[in-house]
């Protein structure tokens, strides 16, 4: 799974990601100990399979929050292509095919 690379798509299917989302999630959200960035940055771009518009932001505000590179291997532009181009994006509230585009801080359809 480590980096996240074009080939990583056919290692993270959404059934595989789904299955640990939860406890994904619960260890993101903890506060000791706290996850160190590298590993949340990786936590989110693996969420980007099932739910990219959260994994978008929560980079964003993994980004904001710590002001540190999120990884010394990656950027976070990288990341953010990662999430951008998921086949899935959330949009009017419903998951639709995406081309990958990002407008105004989101990703769209």
């Amino acid at each position: 799974m480590l980096p996240f690379t074009a080939a990583s798509e056919a290692l993270l299917g959404p059934g595989f990601v789904a299955a640990d989302l939860k406890e994904l999630d619960v260890i993101l959200e903890r506060t000791e100990p706290q996850v160190q960035s590298q590993w949340a940055g990786f936590i989110l771009e693996a969420k980007a399979v099932v739910a990219p518009q959260a994994a978008w932001d929560g980079l964003l505000d993994l980004y904001a929050q710590r002001q540190e590179p999120l990884d010394p291997g990656t950027s976070l532009s990288a990341m953010l292509h990662w999430v951008a181009t998921r086949r899935q994006a959330i949009s009017g509230g419903g998951e639709t095919e995406s081309s990958g585009q990002v407008a105004g801080g989101k990703v769209s359809a």
